[in-house]
């Protein structure tokens, strides 16, 4: 129920993790890396695209300011410009699949950052631990990521 998940996202501070670990993700993304998050709630949704929108800014000062004085450089770009939900086929085979949303970014790198790193990296986050994709659905979902 709504309730339940109302409690349980507030006991496991659930919102908080999730910010933390957006952050957490970036910094460990390689050159030119890609990170894919499902989100399976709305709450959750907004932060992920309070995140990508804010990481995609050269500059997030107010805008009252005269001139830019944080210095943020835009580290990410989103990959799509809608959100990708499940298709009807999908949720009707699996129902629970029908308030998944996926988003996807790709990490930008300017001139003055070195990477070890080779070829594409990566990274998929799941917000929760629901089982509702095998994982060999989350191979195929890395390489259609790669593809974009």
């Amino acid at each position: 129920t709504k309730t339940f998940q109302a409690l349980r996202i507030a006991v496991n501070h659930e919102l908080d993790n999730l910010k933390s670990v957006l952050k957490q993700a970036l910094n460990i993304l390689g050159h030119e890396g890609r990170m894919a998050v499902i989100s399976y709630h709305s709450l959750e949704d907004r932060i992920v695209k309070q995140f990508i929108a804010e990481e995609s800014r050269d500059c997030i000062c107010p805008s009252g300011l005269p001139a830019c004085v944080c210095k943020h450089k835009a580290q990410l770009k989103a990959v799509n410009k809608k959100v990708i939900v499940p298709l009807p086929v999908e949720v009707r085979s699996n129902p629970r699949s029908r308030s998944a949303k996926l988003r996807v970014m790709e990490r930008i790198i300017h001139q003055d950052e070195k990477f070890i790193t080779t070829g594409k990296s990566c990274m998929l986050i799941e917000i929760r631990n629901k089982k509702w994709r095998q994982p060999s659905d989350y191979r195929n979902l890395q390489k259609e990521v790669l593809k974009m």
